[in-house]
């Protein structure tokens, strides 16, 4: 049942169950762990989703996550193994021969969900129940990386709690940060870190490789002045959808982009945002936008660092354990 009281202070906001973020829905997608991989990736595409449990009928349990994440680590895979078997690729395009593209398409077909689920080893399942708290929720994303929750009432899986839905959440509350929402980025040392990125005259599948290799969600996306121009994330292998895949992938980045445009998903610029921009400012951003990460940026818009959904929850993490040994 959904808390009635309105939280005033911080502390009070960590403490409210989890239920009060939630949304209302139906039903849970859920996919088969018998499923081929290609039927599990039209069910998160038809669904516009990202991620959906995966539940093995024979042992009668969930045995995890799939998520584009995973599918863009097993294409990887595939890539990798089809590159080291037949001798690479010619430089910049496809395939040496025919035969190596129909073996990439096979693999990929008879794949199947519960092979591929977790794959990325980023999702792993931690589930919640409807009366945790905020903070539960919080310390779980933070100490395991996973970007997704599964709330269960008793055995049955109710709902799922996500970073952005808490990242949303919090944003309503923003002004009960205090002088933590007032300082900036740079105060807070927060997303200042070496930025993976791609040329858009990258092929796709480098960036996803590169995304792999450094177990990021996502990789920036750069002008030919080394300015940031847009984002590729795992979630944009969706937009290819399945027909033809493996043959778009040995395209540009800016084929992928151009893809995006056409399926009329957003095409508006990469967030970003100052050194000098107040934290509050930045959840405030995520928040309504539901985005997935703020990039730091120069004035000439050159990368310094990116926020991600997670770094501001260990912020604020942070914040509260450090009240909680001052008032100790």
């Amino acid at each position: 049942m959904a808390s009635t009281t309105t939280p005033t202070t911080l502390s009070g906001v960590l403490k409210t169950p989890v239920s009060d973020i939630l949304p209302k829905q139906d039903h849970v997608v859920v996919i088969d762990a018998k499923e081929p991989l290609p039927v599990a990736f039209h069910i998160l595409s038809k669904n516009n989703i990202y991620s959906a449990p995966v539940y093995d009928s024979s042992k009668n349990e969930f045995c995890g996550f799939l998520d584009m994440v995973d599918v863009v680590a097993y294409i990887v895979k595939i890539f990798e193994d089809m590159e080291d078997k037949k001798g690479g690729v010619h430089k910049g395009g496809l395939p040496a021969d025919f035969y190596t593209l129909l073996e990439q398409v096979c693999k990929f077909d008879q794949a199947h969900a519960s092979s591929v689920a977790d794959l990325s080893k980023r999702n792993p399942l931690c589930p919640l129940r409807p009366t945790s708290t905020v903070d539960d929720a919080l310390r779980i994303f933070c100490k395991t990386g996973t970007h997704r929750i599964p709330i269960f009432v008793g055995d049955k899986l109710v709902s799922i709690l996500t970073q952005s839905m808490t990242i949303a959440w919090l944003s309503k509350h923003v002004d009960l940060l205090g002088d933590l929402g007032k300082r900036t980025i740079q105060g807070l040392g927060v997303g200042l870190k070496e930025v993976v990125s791609v040329a858009a005259s990258d092929r796709a599948i480098d960036a996803f490789k590169l995304m792999n290799q450094h177990r990021v969600n996502a990789v920036a996306v750069l002008e030919s002045d080394n300015t940031l121009m847009t984002t590729l994330s795992a979630k944009d292998i969706k937009v290819l959808d399945t027909e033809a895949l493996f043959t778009k992938l040995y395209k540009n980045v800016e084929y992928v982009s151009a893809a995006r445009s056409h399926e009329l998903i957003t095409t508006a610029p990469a967030m970003s945002c100052h050194l000098e921009t107040p934290f509050k400012e930045v959840i405030g951003k995520l928040g309504v936008s539901h985005r997935h990460r703020c990039w730091i940026v120069s004035d000439k818009k050159h990368l310094l660092g990116v926020i991600s959904l997670k770094d501001v929850l260990q912020v604020i993490i942070n914040e509260e354990d450090k009240v909680e040994r001052i008032m100790k």
